[in-house]
């Protein structure tokens, strides 16, 4: 089934989650967050929250979860792939980096699965399968599922290098982070659970 990205987008995504040589457990940020410090002056990343879903010894790719495009009628990217919906609503969207941002992939919750997701971390998903919105449409979907446009990638050890050049804090796996609707104070949050006073 042909996902929403295109074949040339899903490809290119794929090659980074392709398994790569293993890691261990403490070097791997699978399920973690990156929380920008505040020497990041990167204007895509400047004050973002990223939730990692891949990351292997040949690179990295996440979400950006605190950057909002607005709301956006779902009947609207629905129709660009054919199905139809009876009652319409606007759905809020969000923009999930610099790469290839007029691609779409979904984040949601494991409960719900459609074929088989671009990564699963066991808590949070990314899902690109027209599958999955027509589950969706049909109100059949995941618990929990926001739509972005765009998504992060890193290549081989450029992560692990911003790190150590105090580009980002790490924090592990945060429901409350991951599911938080408040994008404008999101990065405030998580600075406190690093135990950052701000």
């Amino acid at each position: 089934m042909r996902g929403l990205y295109g074949w040339a987008g899903l490809f290119c995504l794929l090659g980074f989650l392709l398994p790569g040589p293993a890691q261990s457990r403490d070097q791997n940020l699978t399920g973690k967050f990156l929380i920008a410090t505040r020497q990041l002056n990167d204007r895509n990343f400047s004050r973002t929250v990223v939730f990692i879903c891949n990351h292997d010894e040949k690179g990295a790719l996440g979400l950006v979860l605190n950057h909002p495009m607005g709301q956006l009628p779902f009947s609207q990217l629905l129709k660009q792939f054919g199905i139809e919906v009876k009652e319409d609503s606007k759905i809020p969207v969000r923009s999930g980096g610099p790469v290839q941002r007029n691609l779409a992939v979904i984040l949601h919750t494991p409960d719900v699965l459609a074929g088989e997701p671009l990564c699963n971390t066991g808590k949070g998903a990314i899902t690109a399968t027209i599958d999955m919105l027509k589950l969706m449409a049909q109100d059949k979907g995941p618990k929990w599922s926001r739509i972005f446009f765009g998504y992060s990638g890193w290549g081989a050890g450029q992560l692990e290098r911003e790190i150590q050049q105090k580009s980002w804090d790490t924090i592990p796996w945060n429901e409350e982070l991951l599911f938080d609707e408040d994008t404008k104070g999101m990065w405030e949050k998580a600075k406190r659970l690093l135990g950052v006073e701000l």
